[in-house]
């Protein structure tokens, strides 16, 4: 476990084991982004949520089956958030967003590559109102 505080945040990095089943982020432990996300919980202002760590690139591998991060250099935090809609197709996809609200990293949001296309129709993310890091068929329906 890794935790960090930034600005007042505190972030505190998990392995994929201690997510809990059913959890906000644990449908992305059998995902290609699982060499470079961990769940984290982040407490600030009196509050905490569940949210992922997520690197540009996969993480040194620490052991099975989890990666383990040094520190948080170019890591974002970012929401799992189900039942987003194509503008052109109509498909469902989950979508892995920045957490914007927080005074945490927001120079390294320009680090990550960004989700172009929708995952169903291939329709670029502007036409599709798809804006995103990473855009996944939406597993909860299409």
């Amino acid at each position: 476990m890794l935790r960090v505080t930034v600005n007042g945040v505190e972030v505190e990095v998990r392995a994929w084991a201690e997510e809990p089943a059913g959890g906000p982020v644990a449908a992305l432990a059998d995902t290609e982004l699982r060499a470079r996300c961990l769940p984290a919980l982040v407490r600030w202002r009196g509050r905490s949520f569940r949210c992922v760590a997520l690197w540009p690139e996969p993480l040194p591998p620490a052991g099975p089956p989890d990666p383990a991060p040094a520190d948080l250099a170019g890591a974002v935090l970012a929401q799992l958030v189900h039942g987003w809609r194509c503008r052109v197709c109509g498909g469902r996809v989950a979508a892995l967003v920045a957490e914007a609200g927080l005074p945490f990293a927001d120079t390294n949001r320009r680090r990550h590559r960004w989700a172009t296309n929708c995952p169903h129709c291939g329709a670029h993310v502007g036409r599709a109102r798809l804006h995103a890091l990473v855009l996944l068929p939406d597993p909860l329906g299409s």
